[in-house]
């Protein structure tokens, strides 16, 4: 038996059935984007690139910035990073920072790779270097972390960043110049040419296994929304209140340094917004590790302070063995 039947009435409701399915397809994808802009901004534009000259102090000290192509007319935060070395070698240019730098410009901020003076230039920061020189290598890189900060602010219009979200950024020594840049006064900071406007102040500051002379420099009048990585094992910067690179206490170079944990605990005193992730067992690789494998978490970092949300977190990643040789922390236990 052969059943017959005529299809004109679907062909009538075709057109229907087509446009409810562009509604749903259309609805997925208004979903999709607000997941999206509710994490951060990423864009498909191409990123440019250009290398300037910030300031000549015996030596050209060049920036790179990374921006979107298409020109905007809103202004962007932007985001200053040091790279690392010990003050005697690193460069601003690693693939790591450079793929750092461009994810930051492809979420809609400008990205600034900077370089500056290694005032321990074929030495080294270890023991046997004097403390006092290990200071002025604080201040030398400090110094010139303001004077690109200087040229930024001339430069703000051109390149439409907000003058008022400019964050300082470090891995390393670069975090600790960073730190100290921040939070020295032009008389502690022991250059002069470099002062920033009285009324500036960085939108916040996230310094990556770095540490800080004095966590009293840090105050309630001048606490800045931070955000910190560090190994509780680390071997060079203190994770806590300790010696850099743990000298023994008779060296030249003996300099005790506060580091995250410690900055941390400070922070949270003057009622600033801080976020803290320990990374148990690790070492010195939390000085780039954010910038490799945890940009969504900065991200979220740069878009509460642009927000300017107030937290307090403690985040504890588990790495390696809770083994130190220069101690131990219950919370990674």
């Amino acid at each position: 038996m052969f059943l017959f039947f005529s299809i004109t009435p679907l062909i009538r409701l075709l057109p229907a059935l087509l446009a409810v399915c562009a509604s749903l397809l259309a609805a997925c994808q208004t979903s999709a984007t607000s997941s999206q802009s509710d994490s951060f901004e990423v864009s498909a534009d191409s990123i440019h690139v250009t290398t300037h000259t910030y300031a000549t102090k015996g030596e050209e000290l060049e920036l790179d910035i990374y921006r979107k192509v298409r020109s905007e007319e809103r202004l962007r935060g932007a985001v200053i990073f040091v790279h690392g070395g010990g003050f005697y070698a690193g460069t601003r240019k690693e693939d790591n920072i450079a793929h750092f730098c461009d994810s930051l410009a492809r979420s809609g901020y400008v990205a600034i790779n900077m370089d500056y003076r290694l005032f321990l230039k074929g030495e080294s920061f270890h023991c046997d270097q004097p403390i006092a020189r290990k200071i002025q290598a604080f201040a030398t890189a400090a110094n010139d972390i303001r004077s690109a900060t200087l040229w930024i602010l001339d430069h703000a219009d051109t390149l439409r960043i907000d003058a008022d979200a400019i964050f300082l950024a470090g891995s390393s020594a670069g975090a600790e110049a960073a730190l100290h840049a921040a939070y020295w006064t032009s008389e502690q900071h022991q250059e002069t040419g470099a002062v920033l406007p009285a009324d500036f102040r960085f939108r916040g500051i996230m310094a990556f296994a770095g540490a800080l002379e004095d966590d009293e420099l840090i105050t309630p009048e001048n606490a800045l929304p931070t955000l910190l990585y560090h190994g509780s094992c680390d071997p060079l910067v203190p994770y806590d209140y300790d010696i850099h690179h743990y000298c023994p206490e008779n060296t030249p170079g003996a300099l005790p340094l506060y580091g995250s944990y410690a900055l941390y605990r400070r922070l949270r005193e003057v009622d600033a917004p801080v976020r803290l992730v320990t990374r148990c067992g690790g070492k010195h690789g939390s000085a780039v590790s954010p910038i490799e494998n945890d940009i969504p978490d900065i991200l979220r970092f740069l878009r509460l302070c642009m927000n300017r949300q107030t937290f307090t977190e403690h985040e504890v990643r588990y790495v390696g063995k809770n083994n130190c040789r220069h101690g131990n922390w219950s919370h990674c236990d």
